[in-house]
């Protein structure tokens, strides 16, 4: 038996040594009773480690996450700012009566679009809409009916099974 061996490996090892237990010759029950310890000590200490690696991926998760969303914040500032100095070149070449700005390997100008703001929704006549259909299902009370007992077409109560770790 070695450390690397998988968990799997050890408890099928520890059931055949308990299942022998009983057909065990008397003199041989002390090397069994040890081989037993030795199996369940490995258990113990592959769980434990099994338990780590499971806890050192969350963690990663958990710092991924949080640098994306440091990254998110940081491409906002971004956009902040970049909408800011737009709006001052804008504020800048408004003053300038059309001229453009020049550099060596940009020039910056202003080009007027036309954009379309509904100002008063209801107020625009029904030809100009489009209606659409959204439909949702609240999960909530649709568990606890199910758990009351009550058959819903198209829904069932789902068993699912969680780790726990303590």
């Amino acid at each position: 038996m070695t450390a690397l061996e998988p968990l799997w490996k050890i408890e099928e090892e520890l059931a055949a040594l308990l299942d022998s237990v009983e057909t065990c010759p008397e003199e041989m029950i002390p090397e069994l009773e040890a081989r037993i310890a030795r199996y369940v000590t490995a258990e113990v200490e592959k769980v434990d480690r099994v338990s780590a690696v499971l806890s050192s991926l969350e963690h990663v998760a958990d710092n991924a996450k949080a640098e994306i969303d440091r990254l998110t914040e940081r491409r906002q500032s971004a956009e902040r700012a970049a909408a800011r100095l737009k709006r001052y070149i804008l504020y800048v070449l408004s003053t300038r009566e059309g001229r453009p700005l020049k550099g060596h390997n940009v020039t910056l100008s202003a080009r007027e679009s036309e954009a379309v703001r509904i100002t008063d929704p209801s107020a625009v006549p029904e030809e100009w809409k489009r209606t659409t259909i959204s439909v949702e299902i609240p999960k909530d009370p649709l568990k606890k009916a199910l758990k009351a007992g009550q058959s819903i077409p198209g829904a069932v109560l789902e068993k699912r099974e969680h780790l726990v770790r303590r």
